[in-house]
């Protein structure tokens, strides 16, 4: 996307009192990272913004793999599910391959990872195994392959479910075993995982 395309978003946003701004396909598409701040910093705190194809096909996956987590993140809010703050905007930017995070569950148990989670020896460990074996082009188990998603970028279970087309059950049995050989640090609650990402 270009600059002048930005502007011109952005002007035609100004022109609308509307408190959802629906964002076109293309941006998510083609935007960049800087590209998205910038609505952010325009708009942040007043405007909402409605998922893009991709997160809402995750969703709607997601509805029927784990109804529990969906009904905790959109049932009980007062907007319509897949509509969102726009300051979320640079997390769903196709470029990043994540999509809308799930961090912030209130009912159900958290699963979202970051580097910041892995900082042991035994995870140095991890990740030098797994390293290895994928450039062998070696067969690399999920446990593995979990811990070097995240040393690319923070995710959850449920994207990384969705990704490797396995249940949550599976993606959960991953966790469990980077936990069990203290690989990895395994935060639940919201409120821990606000303070430990300081978001």
């Amino acid at each position: 996307m270009t600059d002048i395309e930005l502007k011109d978003f952005c002007d035609e946003i100004k022109k609308h009192d509307e408190p959802v701004v629906l964002v076109p396909e293309f941006f998510f598409e083609n935007a960049e990272f800087e590209q998205a701040r910038i609505l952010v910093d325009e708009f942040g705190g007043r405007k909402f913004i409605r998922l893009p194809e991709k997160d809402i096909a995750f969703f709607d996956w997601l509805k029927t793999a784990d109804e529990t987590v969906w009904n905790d993140l959109w049932e009980s809010d007062d907007l319509p599910p897949y509509i969102v703050s726009i300051t979320l905007l640079p997390e769903l930017i196709y470029k990043q391959n994540r999509g809308f995070p799930i961090c912030d569950l209130v009912s159900c148990d958290n699963y979202f990872f970051a580097m910041d989670f892995m900082k042991d020896e035994e995870s140095n460990i991890v990740l030098e195994a797994a390293q290895s074996r994928l450039l062998n082009h070696e067969t690399l188990t999920y446990a593995q392959k979990l811990a070097l998603e995240i040393s690319i970028w923070p995710i959850d279970i449920w994207h990384f479910a969705y990704k490797y087309r396995i249940s949550v059950s599976e993606a959960k049995k991953a966790v469990q075993e980077l936990v069990d050989d203290f690989a990895l640090v395994h935060l639940k609650s919201a409120e821990h995982l606000a303070l430990a990402l300081n978001i």
